[in-house]
């Protein structure tokens, strides 16, 4: 989302960074799913409510973490889009984590908007840092067959480049059914592993339909649903809901998603995504 990363361009200078994330071996407790992550930013100072949030890693849509580090949580950089492979950026991204995400939504033009030649003529950049890598994360509709990620992969493998795992976007318009919701989002992270046959990454999921914003209510049944579901794929390897704080852009379609209050403290949803097992 375009918001999130302005928020991150103008408050990272300002901000201290992450360390990697140490493993078990570091004494780190495994209580809460290794899965379960969220896409944040500190616009308003919302990095406070991680803590105590039940997420395992979480991500700015940035190179570098907005706000205080937290025991137990990684730190995931993304790659925004084309202006920011410099050499600055990278080595930044690689001090900041060791997992690599890349071009958010290229197929849209209000998000990073790249060609796939483009995105594959930057990839061995990004390949050269030795991270992690995971695919740009189109939107549903560009993770479609014969659409963008299709042909990215493609190219990928024709170029005998690296590519780790896929990222995927995924918002449903069943309000009224969260179980039909949730079947949605199952069958089609289903099809794209089994068109790609690597693990995925879900980093946006929500309801939302573009227009009428779901209430808090729905949403909290959506995750009570969604989450046991994605903890049971074993081809999904994580997940982040969109998103942690509130959003207003895109005309408040997505009003109602957070997972904290004005305090930064847990609201119910956010208590529900953080129980969900």
């Amino acid at each position: 989302m375009k918001l999130a990363y302005l928020c991150f361009l103008l408050l990272a200078p300002l901000c201290s960074v992450w360390s990697r994330n140490v493993d078990s071996a570091a004494g780190i407790s495994r209580t809460a799913s290794e899965k379960k992550g969220v896409g944040y930013w500190s616009c308003d100072g919302s990095h406070h409510g991680l803590n105590g949030s039940g997420v395992r890693w979480c991500y700015d849509w940035g190179t570098a973490p907005v706000g205080q580090p937290f025991a137990g949580i990684e730190f995931v950089p993304m790659i925004w889009d084309k202006s920011r492979v410099t050499a600055a950026e990278l080595a930044l991204a690689k001090k900041s984590g060791r997992t690599l995400l890349a071009f958010n939504e290229p197929d849209a033009s209000n998000q990073a908007n790249m060609t796939v030649g483009e995105a594959l003529a930057l990839w061995p950049q990004l390949q050269a840092t030795g991270m992690r890598l995971g695919s740009p994360a189109p939107t549903s509709n560009g993770a479609l067959p014969g659409k963008w990620l299709d042909a990215f992969v493609q190219g990928i493998r024709e170029r005998g480049l690296r590519l780790d795992f896929i990222c995927v976007h995924y918002y449903s318009a069943r309000f009224d059914d969260p179980k039909a919701a949730t079947a949605e989002l199952k069958d089609f992270l289903t099809q794209v592993y089994h068109r790609y046959r690597m693990p995925i990454w879900l980093t946006e999921f929500a309801l939302s339909n573009w227009k009428t914003p779901a209430t808090s209510e729905e949403q909290r049944s959506y995750i009570k649903e969604a989450v046991p579901m994605l903890e049971a794929l074993p081809f999904v390897e994580r997940y982040a809901w969109f998103a942690f704080p509130r959003f207003t852009g895109d005309k408040n379609a997505l009003a109602n998603s957070h997972l904290i209050n004005d305090a930064y403290q847990l609201n119910p949803s956010g208590v529900a995504y953080r129980d969900s097992k």
